[in-house]
């Protein structure tokens, strides 16, 4: 295993960033596709992940007696300690990357010890995809002071309380964004905003597991297992 290799910053036909959220983390996360980014940007807001890393490692495999490498997209840490390798692949590329794990990189992924969550493109969707772009862009703004935990309070007092609910009650959509784009309360997998979906405190999600808001619906595949 090598460390990690130096993720590309230029590519005429991909999109290439870095997604910098200091509230997060101070390091910025580096992305070298849409589908790359709009991982990124849900793994922003799936409670437990205290860390990101962009291409954190290169794994070193044989095909037919033939030396192959292999850097996955992100590495994920957990606030228990555990991590999380994720790769994400639009087809044609996914086919090929499985045929790939087929030849000899399952093998390879295993002897590491952590899944890895393979992340198709329709497996997030347009209008989710859309959903956490929209929460991101609300986590960056500043809310009025208190406003934030007043709202999570009232969230505490209520017993299924909802968007609607909490609209009703004078907490303004724009400071629920914020707060579910912090992290301080949680809408669930599917990142909806409507009037109808629940609210509720991160603690109450206490057995979090990221395949499944990695995908919603449906659950990204551990293809290391």
């Amino acid at each position: 295993m090598k460390p990690a290799r130096t993720v590309i910053t230029r590519a005429p036909h991909r999109s290439v960033g870095a997604i910098h959220e200091p509230w997060f983390q101070s390091e910025p996360i580096q992305h070298e596709s849409r589908l790359e980014k709009q991982c990124i940007e849900i793994l922003l807001l799936t409670p437990g992940v205290v860390r990101i890393e962009s291409q954190p490692l290169t794994v070193e495999f044989e095909v037919e007696g033939k030396p192959r490498s292999y850097t996955p997209d992100l590495r994920v840490t957990l606030a228990n300690g555990s991590q999380a390798l994720v790769e994400a692949k639009g087809q044609p590329f996914e086919r090929q990357f499985r045929e790939l794990l087929d030849s000899g990189l399952r093998r390879a992924i295993r002897s590491l010890g952590i899944p890895l969550y393979l992340v198709p493109g329709s497996l997030i969707g347009h209008e989710r995809a859309l959903r956490t772009s929209e929460m991101r862009a609300m986590a960056r703004r500043t809310s009025p002071p208190g406003a934030v935990e007043a709202l999570a309070a009232w969230v505490a007092d209520q017993p299924r309380p909802t968007i609607g609910d909490a609209e009703q009650a004078g907490h303004p959509l724009g400071h629920i964004g914020y707060a579910v784009g912090r992290r301080l309360l949680t809408v669930g997998p599917s990142f909806d905003l409507s009037p109808q979906q629940p609210l509720s405190l991160i603690g109450e999600h206490e057995h979090i597991h990221i395949n499944h808001w990695l995908g919603d619906p449906g659950r990204a595949e551990n293809v290391a297992a």
